[in-house]
């Protein structure tokens, strides 16, 4: 594990006016492992979008869930599964990687 990362949750807040405003908020900062799994391109909405799945193993975090992202090298890689290792002994975290912090 030889990569410092950031954990990110989605959170909401009232702005001045009362209305939910979502943001990103710092879960935990971890080490891991970065391991490119594949890059494809496919269609969304009449455009062509790259897709690159990266794989990250973690140490066991109880509180990660499949809504969060990971935060590394200016990028976000958003959760789209979590494989725990043994009997909590860590995680296997499958990402997708995004052009925008959406």
């Amino acid at each position: 594990m030889d990569r410092r990362v950031v954990i990110e949750e989605k959170t909401v807040s009232r702005d001045s006016w009362n209305h939910p405003t979502e943001s990103w908020s710092t879960l935990a900062t971890v080490w891991a492992q970065k391991v490119d799994k594949s890059a494809s391109e496919g269609g969304e909405l009449n455009q062509v979008v790259a897709r690159n799945t990266t794989e990250w193993t973690i140490r066991y975090l109880s509180t990660l869930k499949a809504d969060m992202r990971i935060v590394y090298g200016g990028n976000y890689y958003y959760v789209t599964g979590i494989i725990e290792i043994g009997r909590k002994e860590g995680q296997r975290v499958v990402t997708v990687l995004r052009d925008n912090d959406n």
